[in-house]
């Protein structure tokens, strides 16, 4: 996207601020709304950039994880979780969405870290039992011969 500076990358937003305080300064009230509005509408791009790419990383890892994400809708009316973007149109996960996103991610992994550690207590369990046993028949093999 282009701004107002031609064919050069987005201004930083101290670049807006300054732009609009020598608009204010020289007595241009219009200019210094028009540059603010540009300056909002740029701050939603930034907002809706990171709502995306948040989104879209969270919908990879619950699909790899096998993890539902919030619904849009209940009962036909929309959720708390999603908002639709005023720049493209798309749904993006809200702030709620995301904190419950993240937490039904973090309730998978727990669940798998203690599905795996339950199995790990049954195999270290067995290697004693199994070491005791050898250990016992060496200890019996001696005693015979």
């Amino acid at each position: 996207m282009t701004s107002r500076r031609g064919n050069r990358p987005d201004p930083t937003l101290q670049e807006y601020e300054d732009d609009i305080g020598r608009a204010k300064a020289a007595g241009d009230r219009e200019e210094a709304r028009r540059l603010e509005g540009e300056m909002n509408g740029y701050l939603f791009s930034l907002w809706d950039d990171d709502r995306a790419r948040l989104t879209v990383a969270l919908r990879a890892r619950a699909i790899e994880l096998g993890v539902s994400l919030p619904g849009r809708y209940h009962s036909g009316q929309p959720t708390e979780f999603w908002e639709q973007s005023q720049q493209d149109g798309e749904f993006y996960l809200t702030s709620e969405g995301i904190r419950e996103s993240r937490q039904s991610i973090r309730d998978e992994l727990r669940w798998k870290r203690e599905v795996r550690s339950h199995w790990l207590a049954w195999f270290a369990g067995l290697t004693g039992l199994i070491g005791a046993l050898t250990g016992f028949l060496a200890v019996l093999s001696a005693v015979v011969s």
